[in-house]
């Protein structure tokens, strides 16, 4: 649509800064007309939006650009920046279209663009404006940021000095104040970043930085910009671009912000022979009209300068005989942050002599301190102490920290369980008492991976596969080496009193021997053993994941889900109702699922025993449609009679539920997907499908059967992975299991007995309810990343000696090392060692097998160190009530097996920091805040972009 509006356009300012009434246009008169092609909200300027570029880059070659000769209009050089660009590139007109402000572009079919962005969007290549649509997006957010934000407050910091605007002192304040802070929000944006969208140049660049040309030539001082560096950085980056350098030369930056002598116009521009544009100097000449205009003008106002002069003499004469003898009151400045800026070599004290600041500055405070605290030992036991084996008469305190992720970085969550661990190893230091707050980073195995991964296929195209266990091991550690000390960074700045000289992490060689002997000791005693069963299982990750890092998402009823791998979302919250036929009758039994493609693994339905509907049916069975299955009706107590048709279906390879009578009634066990959930063990045309596909395969193939009875919404639960969003599948497979029994009821015997204090006591029932009816707690995970099992399966190379199955356990044998693993092989098949045939398992421990011995791994376990004989047990253990099984309780279990002791004699569990709408802090949920930016402060403008821009990314890990 071609609409054509004529505005004005001033910069106001209020009492909170600048507020934009319109867009401010720099250049020599100060409105414009403008016409819209198409507008992005909240730009109010014209676009063209990514659908007319074909046409627009047949139609610039013919087009006709105009622009304002001034030297310092931005909007102007914008356009003749984006001009550079363009191929081809359009002809410079002389002088100024009828009617039309400036800059505009006039095209061969005479549909005149004004506006900058407007015209720059027209001009500049696809690359430029967004090749996908996602970049296309943020890059016209970032163009309404420039014109809606940062253009009002550059103008309004930059034109008192270049005379343009009138403004008292206050007021120019004001505006430099609001520019500080949009050029805050863009230099948080771009910390680590070297444009604003994506690895190269994009008209935001282009847009935003000719926005800020005026602020970097007149306002902003070397000390502005050096406080600002990463916007500084970015800019230079910018101007030094060839595009850039064609339009603007070398751009001066600003050394001291004090009012300017405006410039005589040039025209940046001129046609060449070719009818492109290159940069020209001449200005065109004045008409007869336009200079008897301009001398009127001048007269009139030279005229209304004398009358203000003659009335601010009058003025202050008469002030003059009315002042009294009164004090001046001084101006307040804004004093900003005030920062700590003398010279002090790291590990030296802060000098504490100089004069304090007029008001309190956390920065100023801080400053220096924490590397003096570390050189001096402060936060080491042996501080003040000759030897540790030593008794202390006033008692030892050991506490040791969560193991946070090393893939992460601290949130207020962190910051909270910080701040209480602090104060408490404070207080117990000061009391006199030997005091160690140990910290220590867990590796997370799969969050590592899915990050190295990414990172890969990103930077090199290829996955962990392509490069092979040993070299894709080498970039995660790569990876650890340089990215993975931010959270040890974050608890210094919060000035957490840690001995950073005990620092542990998980993957170290102390901690993985002692993980190696865990692991030997209990498989040899017969705790930790190996048994096919149905796991949690991400098709994704193709590894079985935790009940932690399964999200229960609730459903009311029929719901499209994204799946990754899909294109189209996937249905979800509706329970289809088929029939199967009883063998040798004309009568059939309705069975409802809300997983209509597991049908195909079925191999029984079940009804409730006292069921008057289904007794006729005992020893009878049912046919399946689509292979030559006969499957028994089998009666069971677990049917709910009340439910639908009082039937199930029973899959028992696919759901926990149905795994249990399976078990029960001796029944046929088959699975129909493998890891990456395409069909398998089914007929055609279903073998092979992706699992949501044959959904629909599946429903289309019982409609043309017949056997299809109806669809209806139904509320469910449906397991998604937290890591890769994926759907969860229950699937068999053989893995590692931990025999909980006996190890919970100890570990809920010690808390009845008092021997373990767990505070507040509200968290009681929590404990009981898990350690009296615990579960074997599976420990295999099928990645590279984390510490890889030290079983063995056996291949004995004599015929007297049958082969084994991977499901065998009485196959497997583990050791410390491959050698120690083949004597025990050969002893318990009692043949020579050299008929023996080893294989190491693929698979790596459970992250939270790791962090379950962590309080006496990292004093140097199994071996008698001194630390151990010291610290352990320690004595206290302070952490969020969210973790208290996963983490607490088997901490407890194993501290128990392993050592015979309680890991600490008391648990205080804190709350969980949450958002307001109930949320625990995550990424995924684009509701965490960096407890740095509560420490050195942050604007709401840019805190709430760094939530959107976590957000977004996060979603946009995951298709």
């Amino acid at each position: 649509t071609d609409t054509s509006y004529r505005q004005s356009a001033r910069p106001v300012f209020g009492r909170r800064g600048p507020e934009r009434k319109s867009p401010v246009h720099v250049g020599i008169s100060y409105e414009f007309h403008q016409t819209t092609v198409c507008s992005i909200p909240g730009v109010e300027t014209a676009v063209i939006l990514p659908c007319a570029k074909s046409v627009a880059s047949r139609r610039i070659s013919m087009a006709t650009l105009y622009v304002s000769p001034h030297s310092d209009d931005f909007r102007s050089q914008l356009v003749l920046i984006a001009a550079q660009f363009s191929a081809p590139k359009p002809a410079l007109g002389k002088g100024v279209p009828s009617g039309q402000g400036l800059p505009c572009l006039v095209l061969s079919d005479g549909l005149v663009l004004s506006g900058a962005l407007a015209v720059a969007w027209y001009l500049c290549p696809e690359r430029l404006t967004g090749m996908e649509l996602k970049e296309a997006s943020l890059i016209r957010q970032w163009l309404s940021f420039a014109e809606n934000e940062v253009t009002p407050v550059a103008c309004g910091a930059a034109f008192p000095l270049l005379g343009v605007l009138n403004t008292n002192n206050q007021t120019a304040d004001r505006a430099r104040s609001e520019l500080r802070k949009v050029l805050g929000f863009l230099d948080a944006h771009l910390k680590l970043r070297t444009f604003l969208v994506g690895e190269r140049v994009t008209l935001a660049d282009v847009a935003v930085a000719s926005t800020l040309l005026l602020p970097f030539k007149y306002v902003l001082e070397p000390g502005l910009r050096k406080s600002l560096m990463n916007v500084t950085r970015w800019f230079e980056t910018c101007v030094n671009q060839p595009q850039f350098r064609q339009v603007l030369g070398k751009v001066a930056l600003c050394e001291k912000a004090v009012p300017v002598q405006p410039k005589p116009s040039s025209a940046p521009a001129a046609p060449t022979s070719s009818g492109h544009v290159q940069p020209s100097a001449a200005a065109p000449p004045k008409t007869e009209a336009q200079l008897k205009k301009e001398a009127k003008k001048k007269e009139k106002l030279e005229k209304f300068q004398q009358k203000k002069d003659m009335e601010q003499k009058k003025q202050q004469q008469q002030a003059q005989t009315e002042k009294k003898n009164k004090p001046e009151k001084k101006e307040k400045k804004d004093l900003g942050v005030i920062t700590y800026d003398i010279p002090t070599p790291p590990g030296e004290k802060k000098d504490v002599k100089c004069p304090m600041p007029d008001s309190y500055s956390p920065q100023y405070v801080e400053a220096a301190w924490y590397p003096w605290w570390e050189k001096q030992s402060f936060f080491k036991p042996e501080y003040g102490r000759k030897d540790l084996s030593q008794p202390n008469p006033k008692g030892v305190f050991m506490m040791c920290i969560p193991p946070p992720n090393v893939t992460g970085s601290l949130h207020l969550g962190h910051a909270l369980t910080n701040s209480i661990q602090d104060s408490l190893t404070r207080w117990h230091r000061m009391r006199g008492e030997t005091t160690l707050w140990n910290p220590g980073c867990d590796h997370a195995g799969i969050a590592t991976q899915v990050v190295v991964e990414k990172k890969l296929w990103k930077e090199q195209g290829k996955n962990r596969h392509d490069l092979g266990r040993d070299a894709f091991i080498a970039e995660v550690w790569k990876w650890k080496n340089e990215k993975g000390d931010r959270i040890y960074h974050q608890l210094r700045k919060l000035g957490s009193s840690l001995d950073w000289e005990r620092a542990c992490f998980t993957m170290d060689p102390k901690l993985s021997y002692a993980v190696q002997e865990a692991f030997v000791r209990m498989h040899e005693e017969g705790v930790i053993y190996r048994s096919k069963r149905l796991v949690n299982w991400s098709c994704t990750l193709n590894s079985a994941i935790s009940d932690i890092e399964v999200d229960k998402k609730e459903l009311t009823g029929r719901t499209l889900l994204p799946v990754p791998g899909y294109k189209e979302k996937v249905e979800f919250g509706v329970l289809v109702s088929f029939a199967y036929k009883i063998e040798g009758s004309d009568e059939e039994v309705v069975v409802a699922t809300t997983r209509i493609e597991t049908m195909l693994g079925d191999t029984a339905v079940a009804v409730h025993p006292e069921d008057p509907r289904y007794q006729h049916l005992k020893g009878k069975t049912v046919h399946h449609p689509f292979c030559d299955r006969k499957m028994p009706i089998v009666f069971d107590d677990f049917v709910d009679m009340s439910f639908g048709t009082g039937a199930v279906k029973i899959t028992p390879a696919h759901d926990h539920n149905d795994y249990e009578v399976g078990l029960r009634h001796d029944l046929g066990f088959i699975n129909i997907l493998d890891d990456n959930g395409l069909l398998i063990n089914v007929p055609p045309p279903f073998l092979g499908m992706k699992r949501f596909d044959a959904r629909k395969s599946v429903l289309q193939a019982l409609k043309d059967r017949g056997l299809f009875k109806e669809t209806k919404d139904n509320p469910m639960v449906v397991p998604v992975c937290s890591r890769s969003k994926d759907v969860v599948e229950p699937l068999m497979k053989p893995q590692w299991y931990v025999d909980c029994s006996e190890m919970g009821r100890q570990a809920a015997q010690a808390v009845r007995s008092g021997e373990l204090k767990i505070i507040p006591e509200t968290h009681l029932k929590t404990w009981f309810n898990w350690m009296d009816n615990i579960r074997d707690w599976c420990i295999s995970r099928q990645l590279w990343w984390g510490h890889r099992i030290p079983a063995y399966f056996v291949t004995v190379n004599d015929p007297s000696v049958p082969a084994g199955e991977d499901t065998d356990g009485k196959y497997w044998v583990s050791g410390r090392t491959e050698e120690e693993a083949r004597e025990k092989a050969a002893s318990l098949f009692g043949v020579s060692a050299d008929k023996i045939s080893l294989r190491q398992d693929e698979d790596v421990l459970d992250t939270w097998f790791s962090s379950g011995i962590f309080p006496f791994s990292i004093f140097g376990w199994p071996n008698e160190t001194q630390d151990l004989q010291v610290f352990y047990p320690g004595t206290l253990l302070e952490t969020g009530h969210d973790i208290l099984f996963f983490w607490v309780a088997r901490m407890v279990m194993m501290g128990l097996k392993l050592t015979g002791k309680l890991p600490f004699k008391e648990v205080y569990l804190h709350a969980v920091v949450r958002d307001a709408h109930g949320r625990k802090m995550s990424k995924s949920l684009g509701n965490v805040i960096d407890p740095l930016d509560v420490v050195t402060g942050i604007t709401l403008e840019v805190q709430t972009f760094s939530l959107f821009h976590r957000s977004k990314v996060r979603q946009a890990n995951f298709p």
